[in-house]
């Protein structure tokens, strides 16, 4: 009982993010993540399979499938000094807009002292690619993480099954592939080395299902069934899922809204979307936000569909 008090459930479904974030003009070397800017040397490319702990304040513990083999990553201050101090200089930078974690729209959930959930899925179109190509890198996503109520949980851990286009430390280019990612919260992150190629408009299928047998181990996965491509991270979190996250996210070099993907408007809708609790299904009320960077929309269509739009100025 008092866990559940503790870790309440908060499902933050549906989130467009539109994030322009100059990361060329960064005075560090960052990476784009889908949890906002990351130094590059706190980013952890692993392969699949590979199961994550963390312990706040000693590290991340990696367990690699393939080999059985075990790695230690211990905390690093430098990652979250940094992180926090590059989302502080994007949000004050003047004539941009960096909104918290690099997301401008979305829709969320908060079922206050109610079961945690134990699966959410959804599925989702690969988005169109970009108007024109500058550097951007975009994701498109899902998510569940950890806090202690209905805001976004900076400082918590979160997993993330996402598409993702242009390059960051665990590759790509112009074009879309999946990856699997895990971030602490505090500028440090693992991710899953990216799977290539994936055709706009094919339906990719996104999950992060809890294992039945160890409490709060999570299987955060992504697949396309038209590509062949599938992704897979396990996770070990500290406590229950309070979070969850639909979002589609830019990092983009100029900070403008031309590099989107070309539409006027743009729609790309999340279906399915599906939260599973001990013995039954969550049903969200979900509340829709947005930041109006690029003339953006959240529209809550039902329980388990969000379409979000936006205009580009170019093709």
């Amino acid at each position: 009982h008092e866990q559940t008090k503790m870790n309440k459930l908060v499902c933050f479904i549906a989130t467009l993010c539109l994030a322009s974030s100059a990361l060329a003009s960064s005075p560090q070397p960052f990476a784009a993540t889908p949890y906002g800017p990351h130094l590059k040397h706190c980013v952890h490319v692993v392969p699949d399979g590979t199961t994550v702990r963390h312990v706040a304040g000693q590290g991340i513990f990696l367990k690699f499938e393939a080999s059985n083999a075990e790695k230690f990553i211990p905390h690093n201050p430098e990652c979250a000094t940094a992180y926090q101090a590059e989302m502080n200089r994007r949000q004050s930078a003047p004539g941009k807009i960096y909104p918290p974690f690099g997301w401008t729209t979305s829709a969320r959930y908060y079922t206050g002292s109610s079961p945690s959930a134990t699966s959410f899925t959804a599925s989702f179109p690969c988005p169109a690619n970009p108007g024109s190509y500058n550097g951007e890198i975009l994701f498109a996503f899902i998510a569940m993480a950890m806090g202690p109520n209905a805001v976004m949980p900076n400082g918590a851990s979160i997993i993330q099954p996402a598409a993702q286009w242009g390059k960051s430390e665990n590759g790509g280019g112009n074009f879309w592939g999946i990856s699997s990612w895990f971030t602490d919260g505090n500028g440090s992150a693992v991710v899953t080395d990216l799977k290539q190629y994936l055709t706009p408009g094919e339906n990719i299928a996104a999950s992060m299902v809890q294992s039945t047998s160890t409490p709060n181990l999570w299987v955060v996965a992504a697949s396309s069934a038209k590509s062949k491509l599938s992704c897979s991270l396990k996770a070990q979190l500290e406590g229950p899922v309070t979070n969850m996250y639909a979002a589609f996210a830019i990092y983009e070099s100029d900070g403008y809204c031309p590099t989107l993907p070309y539409g006027n408007p743009y729609k790309l809708n999340f279906s399915g979307m599906t939260v599973l609790k001990q013995g039954g299904v969550i049903q969200p009320q979900w509340i829709a936000q947005a930041e109006q960077v690029c003339s953006e929309t959240a529209t809550i269509n039902s329980a388990s569909s969000v379409t979000f739009s936006w205009v580009s100025t170019s093709k």
